[in-house]
């Protein structure tokens, strides 16, 4: 793929999140946030401790991946995609 079709993809991505999408998550996110509370009981079964390093596939709006972070510390990581 040409290097000008890519930067016009992402470029036409960055300006649909920053005028569209983006918005339209905010306004709605309570509904997704619901979705994700139910995530907090696999946070327990996973019993993340201080010093891991843990990847959030899936973390909306990252409530799932501070809950994370909260666990594993400034020792740990964790990466919200």
């Amino acid at each position: 793929m040409p290097e000008t079709l890519k930067l016009t993809a992402k470029a036409a991505q960055i300006e649909h999140w920053n005028a569209v999408a983006g918005t339209t998550w905010v306004q709605f996110h309570e509904l997704p946030d619901r979705q994700i509370d139910a995530l907090v009981a696999a946070i327990d079964a996973l019993e993340p401790t201080e010093g891991e390093q843990v990847l959030d596939i899936g973390c909306g709006c990252c409530q799932t991946s501070l809950a994370l972070a909260d666990r594993v510390g400034s020792t740990g990581s964790v990466v919200g995609v």
